[in-house]
């Protein structure tokens, strides 16, 4: 909130709470939007221990629903052994999509490495989107290579419309990735 409020025409500020705190977190996020002037969520289930598609959080989805608050989930793998794969596959954003239509979604790094799954998810719901922060890494689902056959098949899929950059800093330079995106064909 702080560097936002400083640099307010840089940032966007997006803010994360506890899911698992039910009504307690909808009220915090409400806090956040409206006395810091957070406008996104940043949720991972993955981290967080929670399913997205569990209930308790429902009320967070309510709220960012009504303020009109895009959630970024990491529906991805990663590499941190805590961290429960039965929480990372990006079809749990299913039942949200469906329970909360106005609400905008955002599946972090297409959801590596079910990008074909993700991109079906946002193909089929008007309110789901991926982004492809950190593709770029061949360590990390496939490189530039592999980002450009999910690409084609988001153009397949006419949503290209759908698919938002996001470069994962500092682990990803985002002036040289973004450039990489542009040369990817």
């Amino acid at each position: 909130a702080e560097v936002v409020n400083t640099y307010p025409d840089l940032f966007i500020g997006f803010a994360s709470v506890n899911p698992h705190n039910g009504i307690l977190a909808g009220n915090e996020l409400e806090h956040a939007y409206k006395e810091l002037g957070m406008r996104g969520v940043k949720l991972g289930g993955i981290y967080q221990m929670f399913n997205p598609a569990d209930p308790v959080a429902f009320p967070v989805y309510t709220v960012a629903q009504d303020l009109g608050m895009p959630i970024v989930f990491h529906q991805a793998w990663t590499r941190l052994r805590s961290a429960p794969v039965k929480y990372m596959h990006p079809n749990l954003l299913d039942d949200v999509a469906l329970a909360f239509p106005e609400l905008r979604l955002i599946i972090a790094h297409v959801g590596i490495p079910w990008q074909v799954d993700a991109i079906h998810l946002a193909a089929k719901h008007p309110n789901v989107y991926v982004d492809i922060s950190a593709r770029d890494e061949i360590s990390y689902g496939g490189g530039l290579i592999q980002l450009f056959k999910d690409l084609v098949l988001a153009r397949n899929l006419m949503i290209l419309d759908k698919v938002l950059f996001g470069s994962d800093l500092p682990w990803t330079q985002p002036a040289k990735f973004l450039n990489q995106v542009k040369e990817i064909n």
